[in-house]
């Protein structure tokens, strides 16, 4: 499948990279990059870039292509595409969104600057979308360390397939930004600031979680050494499997971060639960 990896090569825009529309597998991790937010012009030369540039002239992109499916998605591009009026400039938002990043399975941002990406309250600039938006069929994606405080990033997106989030190393106070990932499976998030129970129910709105990590080494979140914490966790996210890499159905009896001579944290074990209904 095609990859392409740029680590530690001072990318500090998007629009600084030649992306394929093929790509399964992005790397930018330690970069500059302060923003997801591209604009219809850079996303038109992509589709340029795709019909007339080899992608394994770059230098700069590792490319591993064994996918025998790029076109796939060409013929539903030229239908939709025949609908544009002759004056248009730039594909419509529907077209990109079939044709730019489709195939994107794997998104790592760690280590760059998107703190500075634009307030989720402010509107984005006429023609202009979040990248984001582009990759409905996304299963990772790997925000970790860079300096977040809030959700901006994600906040006016869906990803409903997206599987695994990694946000760790960041100041995140709460997990409120986990609306846009319905049908989360693993959530990495240690090293935030999550302080309380409440900052951690937002955990219910990703019902099919059931691998969550807030805590790992020395490396944790406030809220890991209440008294609430693993009732509070249980109670947001029931189908939960494994938590801070301790297995829930094995119990907590020999896990000293949960139990020493009493109950765990909150005075309930798994069993202390009524069995939950499996999302459908």
């Amino acid at each position: 499948m095609p990859s392409l990896s740029l680590i530690a090569c001072d990318v500090s825009s998007l629009s600084d990279v030649a992306l394929s529309p093929s790509l399964t597998s992005i790397n930018l991790h330690s970069n500059n990059v302060t923003s997801l937010v591209v604009s219809y012009d850079y996303l038109k030369g992509i589709e340029d870039y795709k019909d007339n540039v080899n992608v394994n002239d770059n230098v700069n992109v590792k490319i591993n292509d064994n996918d025998d499916d790029n076109n796939n998605n060409d013929d539903n591009y030229n239908n939709n595409n025949n609908n544009n009026n002759p004056g248009d400039t730039a594909p419509s938002l529907p077209v990109l969104r079939l044709h730019c990043f489709g195939k994107l399975k794997e998104l790592n941002l760690s280590s760059n600057a998107l703190f500075k990406h634009p307030p989720h309250t402010v509107p984005l600039p006429p023609s202009t979308t979040n990248l984001l938006s582009l990759a409905p069929h996304l299963l990772t994606l790997d925000l970790s360390a860079n300096s977040l405080t809030d959700w901006s990033v994600t906040k006016t997106v869906k990803l409903p397939s997206l599987e695994t989030l990694k946000v760790s190393y960041n100041d995140l106070g709460d997990l409120t930004g986990l609306t846009s990932f319905p049908n989360l499976v693993n959530l990495e998030a240690k090293g935030n600031n999550l302080s309380t129970p409440r900052s951690i129910l937002p955990l219910s709105n990703c019902p099919r979680v059931k691998v969550l990590t807030l805590q790992e080494g020395a490396v944790s979140n406030p809220v890991c050494s209440t008294d609430g914490y693993l009732s509070a966790v249980l109670g947001a996210a029931p189908f939960l499997s494994t938590l801070d890499g301790s297995d829930l159905d094995a119990g907590f009896q020999d896990d000293a971060r949960y139990s020493t001579s009493s109950p765990p944290r909150g005075g309930h074990s798994r069993s202390s639960f009524p069995s939950p209904v499996p999302p459908p």
